[in-house]
């Protein structure tokens, strides 16, 4: 009795992390009964703590010859498993199991070791009988939802978190171990629904604002998510990652001096973490400032035994030092480290039957993949003829390219085959080798940009436009809203409206399934629904496309009109300084011209100077 409140400061000590505080007071005990078993089982839990697995077991040995209690196994079984002796490992806590049916730590440790070993059913029920012992212990919650979740049995772990929470109704700590999961599973709505609870339940737990200002990010809801994340910034402006994500809210609502502060200021609190790292690179990329872009990803891509990279943080860094390479026009290394796309976009799903060409192996019949965005495939199909010198090619393009990529491919004046298939269709036995369409300037080792344009004769007109003897003007002003860094290059219709009002033109919105009622004020007609060739037939009739960076200005580009591109501050890399001749028109397509803002302002502020400066223009060419 006179040691009982030692030992209870002891192990309380040890369970906060004072590892040297708790074995201090162990020590103290056997000083003056060096046989006092309870003094000996706390220094096997230091000693295992401490992760001196050899010295646990001697500890916990003795303790078990002073007395048999079944927690004094538990140490032992744990440290004999870190040690190579599964078998012993096994017994020491089915003994403590014997020893003890009732004690949950035992049922708990005897699962850890059976689950290591791959006796997933014995270690399934171990985990349960813990639970079953003490329903209020999040810890054997979390273990066994950890168990089905890494077997890959999603189901079942989602339906044990909702047993947690329904056995420890309103306890916060439950229900963030739903959140987080539902999180994770990509169910958004309900994990945004049980963070909002647990606000209710917890006013005062900020990091659920947090949590749910990162939800909501991923929700696409910037506002509500930089809300919650202000908020939780202003009260806790040590977490480090709720910073991050403030940040990178702030990127995607266009606030970019604000999100490079709070980057470049988590960086130096945290040199050493790749990520944000590579955040910070990713909003100096878009102030464009491509040399400190990238001075931080090539210092990320040494090593260093300081800074640990996950293989996929590894494949991001390459691939966005890829586009500050492009951006600076260094394109041969540029399109080398452009590869490490592949790993982050999981190309080559069946690369097992048909393999990746290098560029070097003989080739019978070439497989060549589209990726990515529409603007992109246009972009590079540039390549293709040089391609079709030496090789018979197969492309594979989504459905709404084929009959556009049909006159494309009978364009090219080439003695081998070129066949168009469809997606997902099967692939022809005489492939030999597969490549991604992005990775052809690679494997040519291409330093400059080579001409193309699409031949417009073979285009017919399948949609005629009203005569009129007005400019024929097609705008295109929005990209795709589901991409949450889309803020950052649409233009709200209300900004559009202000170019309706120039009299003696006929203006045509350019979106992609524009419904009737969403057609702005003075607007004379829409985008007819239909493939890639039907929208060219379409542009192919106005006298100008004006257009923020979607496929649009792509394939503008390719038919020889006349297009203006409405650029944001940052922009992709192909509309970089490097990419243009001194008028500003695109290298890509020469009858591109490139407007773009001259500060990097929020979005609502942004486009006012260049929609002003684009009405003038159009004043000016009638």
């Amino acid at each position: 009795m006179y040691y009982d409140q030692k030992i209870s400061n002891g192990l309380s000590l040890l369970s906060k992390g004072q590892i040297q505080e708790a074995d201090e007071i162990f020590c103290d005990i056997l000083t003056k009964d060096p046989n006092f078993s309870e003094a000996l089982y706390g220094r096997a839990c230091v000693a295992r703590a401490s992760g001196n697995h050899a010295l646990a077991i001697a500890f916990a040995g003795q303790a078990i010859e002073q007395k048999s209690l079944s927690y004094y196994y538990i140490p032992l079984g744990l440290s004999l498993y870190e040690q190579g002796h599964v078998a012993e490992a096994e017994a020491a806590l089915k003994s403590a199991v014997l020893l003890n049916a009732y004690d949950p730590r035992a049922h708990h440790a005897l699962a850890l070791v059976q689950e290591a070993i791959d006796e997933n059913s014995a270690a399934e029920l171990s985990f349960r009988k813990a639970i079953e012992l003490v329903p209020a212990s999040i810890t054997y919650w979390q273990a066994l939802i950890r168990f089905y979740w890494q077997g890959e049995a999603f189901d079942q772990a989602l339906n044990i978190a909702k047993d947690a929470v329904k056995y420890n109704t309103g306890k916060i700590e439950f229900l963030h171990e739903l959140a987080l999961l539902l999180e994770r599973m990509g169910m958004l709505g309900d994990a945004e629904r049980v963070f909002r609870k647990m606000i209710r339940l917890n006013p005062q737990s900020i990091s659920t604002y947090a949590n749910l200002g990162a939800v909501l990010f991923k929700l696409n809801r910037l506002k509500e998510a930089k809300e919650n994340l202000t908020y939780a910034f202003e009260h806790e402006p040590d977490v480090i990652e709720t910073q991050v994500n403030l940040g990178l809210v702030q990127m995607a609502l266009g606030e970019l001096l604000a999100a490079k502060a709070l980057l470049q200021d988590a960086y130096q609190k945290a040199p050493t973490d790749s990520r944000i790292g590579l955040n910070l690179g990713t909003v100096l990329f878009e102030l464009r400032e491509l040399d400190e872009a990238e001075g931080i990803y090539r210092r990320l891509l040494e090593p260093v035994a300081s800074v640990t990279v996950t293989e996929e943080d590894y494949h991001k860094i390459q691939y966005n030092l890829s586009m500050v390479l492009l951006a600076k026009g260094s394109l041969v290394e540029g399109w080398e480290h452009m590869e490490a796309r592949h790993s982050l976009l999981n190309h080559f799903v069946d690369m097992d039957q048909i393999p990746i060409w290098n560029g070097i192996d003989p080739v019978e019949r070439l497989l060549i993949r589209v990726e990515q965005g529409l603007g992109d495939t246009l972009q590079f199909v540039r390549f293709l003829p040089e391609f079709l010198q030496k090789h018979s090619v197969i492309i594979e393009v989504p459905k709404g390219l084929i009959r556009l990529f049909d006159v494309i491919v009978n364009s090219c004046h080439s003695d081998h085959r070129c066949e168009v298939i469809e997606k997902g269709s099967p692939i022809p036995e005489e492939v030999t080798h597969q490549v991604m369409l992005m990775s052809l300037p690679h494997l040519l080792q291409k330093q400059g940009i080579p001409s193309y344009q699409f031949n417009i004769e073979a285009l017919k007109e399948e949609y005629t436009l009203i005569p009129s003897s007005h400019l024929k003007v097609g705008v295109c002003w929005s990209g795709n809203r589901d991409n949450r860094f889309d803020t950052l290059r649409s233009i709200t219709k209300s900004a559009i409206k202000k170019l309706s009002t120039i009299p003696n033109i006929d203006f045509y919105a350019l979106q992609m399934d524009l419904k009737k009622s969403e057609l702005p004020k003075g607007f004379f007609g829409a985008l007819p629904n239909g493939d890639i060739f039907k929208t060219a037939s379409f542009i192919q009739q106005l006298d100008l496309v004006i257009t923020v960076d979607t496929m649009i200005a792509h394939l503008a580009g390719m038919l020889g009109k006349s297009v203006w591109l409405l650029n944001h501050f940052g922009g992709d890399w192909r509309w970089y300084p490097a990419h243009q001749n001194e008028t500003k028109n695109s290298l890509w397509y020469p009858t591109l011209k490139i407007f773009k803002q001259e500060q990097p302002l929020p979005p609502d502020q942004a486009w006012n100077a260049l929609i002003e400066e684009v009405k003038a223009e159009l004043v000016n060419l009638l």
